[in-house]
């Protein structure tokens, strides 16, 4: 419940995310693109690998608690379960999404930069 208030209580939806990925001490990057920034925290990054993600931005007007901060936050809890694993040895991208009230957009990106082709499965939270 504690990321979820975080989130969804926020102005700044990705700037919470990323102060809770730096309080649980994930190693993240910010994927930027020209049209839409997405956050990313990889676990042995190469070849094919997981993504498990939510998209971090809402419907204007709303404080997204159910759309998306509460899968914003599953992946948060899944995100540090995993860096509480010392033997954690699979390919994984936790990806917050942007821009997935307008189309899609980070997603795509996201997808585009990594190749259709290195992804073997998606979990959307």
């Amino acid at each position: 419940m504690e990321y979820l208030s975080k989130i969804s209580g926020s102005s700044d939806r990705k700037g919470s995310i990323m102060a809770i990925l730096s309080q649980i001490g994930a190693d993240f990057k910010v994927q930027q693109f020209e049209d839409v920034e997405n956050i990313v925290v990889s676990f042995h990054p190469g070849g094919k690998r997981l993504v498990i993600g939510a998209h971090w931005d809402a419907d204007e007007g709303s404080d997204g608690a159910n759309d998306n901060a509460s899968g914003c936050s599953v992946v948060l809890h899944t995100l540090e379960a995993a860096l509480a694993d010392p033997d954690f040895d699979k390919s994984v991208d936790f990806v917050f999404f942007g821009e997935e009230e307008k189309g899609g957009i980070g997603a795509s990106r996201y997808i585009e930069a990594v190749g259709k082709e290195n992804i073997s499965a998606m979990i959307n939270a």
